[in-house]
């Protein structure tokens, strides 16, 4: 999510509109205009499409690093009951997996979300990378919870409705970034400005 709203900041002008952040706000584009998409809503779709494989380069980064330091205290030997351990805790740390942070799971789950939601309805594909995303995150927690973390603590379900209560907000998102998306004027009811020069802004003449 902090990805995308930086892509959209960052590029954001907002001189047309006349608010209080127009002073900081002085990108290249003042609305959801064609070169918009081409720019902005493509790396947006790149970085997203990226994001739904790293779950599979993540697990096995984190498996890979773990392998190498078994066999280096089994002194690269097959023989599991060979140790460099010197107590019981350091040789159950070493071999139990590492701690299941759910609540980074969590929010990247929540950051496909509300990516999706924001620019959904200009862009979307990004509906089927989110469901890319989601499928091959499901694949891979399945199979690292069961063989790779450690027995996670037993969890209320508090965490879970937090997450759910946050998620509705990205409705929210979708109803007004869609509003303003299908609403711009230049793409929908063909009235622009033509560009003066390559370095000219033109106004949208799209405004509340």
């Amino acid at each position: 999510m902090n990805t995308g709203i930086l892509l959209l900041l960052v590029q954001a002008n907002f001189t047309e509109i006349h608010l209080p952040l127009e002073s900081f706000l002085y990108g290249n584009y003042k609305d959801f205009i064609p070169d918009w998409y081409t720019v902005v809503g493509y790396k947006i779709t790149q970085t997203m499409l990226i994001n739904a494989f790293m779950p599979f380069v993540e697990i096995t980064i984190a498996y890979s690093k773990l392998n190498v330091f078994r066999r280096m205290d089994r002194s690269w030997t097959k023989d599991t009951y060979k140790t460099k351990k010197t107590s019981m805790q350091l040789y159950i740390d070493l071999y139990s997996g590492p701690e299941y942070m759910i609540h980074f799971k969590y929010s990247g789950i929540l950051n496909v979300c509300f990516i999706t939601m924001m620019y959904g309805m200009g862009i979307p594909i990004l509906f089927i990378v989110a469901a890319l995303t989601y499928f091959n995150l499901y694949s891979v927690e399945k199979l690292a919870v069961a063989y790779f973390y450690q027995l996670p603590p037993t969890f209320d379900d508090a965490l879970t409705k937090n997450a759910l209560g946050i998620l509705r907000w990205g409705s929210v998102l979708y109803c007004f970034f869609g509003y303003w998306m299908l609403s711009n004027k230049q793409i929908f009811h063909n009235i622009y400005e033509p560009y003066i020069d390559t370095d000219h802004i033109t106004d949208t003449k799209h405004t509340f």
